[in-house]
């Protein structure tokens, strides 16, 4: 038992050390920009990187909690990220991330529309044969497996392979920031410097604000 005391006052030692570091870092860098779920890059100017997997300015899995104070940052940015995790986490990462936010800071998403998968599903086609047919964009072919039928696109952006545990259309995107708290909540043009030109034909761009 006083091994296992020992080893938590290391591990509350350690997270204090490093929260103490990435605070210092913020103030000294003038950090005022997140990018939530950013994958293997590191942050530019003003701005600073979280992630689950090396690469990232921070490695921290967000649904355990993000490592900032209150009223950090002026801006969280967020691409293809909340739709890996299930409804509850989802909730309690957005309820995070407006923490984080200063006041009448602004949360920018992007988020995959799996409406436009299940309206061709309603049409009897694929979305993503379609789309890659019009050049709309292409699917992560591993992901896409292949019975000839329109629910190939569904089960791609239900599930990619194990990946996907949400789905979103602009309705219940919008819900979502509501029920966390967010206010101002709207469906924005992909004109964000992170906006990626061929994510266009699959996503929803939406965003909202802390309150004052």
């Amino acid at each position: 038992m006083k091994h296992f005391r020992k080893a938590l006052k290391s591990i509350a030692f350690k997270t204090s050390w490093i929260q103490s570091m990435i605070v210092r870092k913020i103030k000294h860098d003038k950090v005022d920009r997140l990018d939530l779920g950013s994958g293997p890059r590191k942050g530019e100017q003003n701005e600073i990187t979280l992630d689950g997997c090396l690469g990232a300015d921070i490695l921290v899995d967000a649904t355990q909690g993000l490592p900032f104070r209150a009223n950090s940052f002026r801006e969280v940015y967020s691409s293809h990220f909340l739709e890996h995790l299930n409804i509850g986490e989802i909730e309690k990462v957005l309820i995070e991330v407006r923490r984080i936010l200063v006041p009448g800071g602004e949360l920018v998403l992007c988020l995959p529309d799996a409406a436009r998968y299940l309206y061709a599903y309603a049409k009897g086609v694929d979305y993503i044969e379609w789309a890659k047919q019009t050049g709309e964009y292409e699917a992560w072919e591993p992901a896409h497996y292949k019975t000839g039928s329109p629910i190939d696109g569904v089960n791609y952006i239900a599930y990619l392979n194990g990946d996907h545990r949400y789905m979103f259309d602009i309705q219940s995107a919008c819900g979502v920031l509501g029920n966390a708290g967010f206010t101002d909540i709207k469906v924005r043009k992909p004109t964000h410097r992170l906006d990626m030109v061929e994510r266009r034909g699959e996503s929803i761009y939406i965003s909202g604000r802390k309150g004052l």
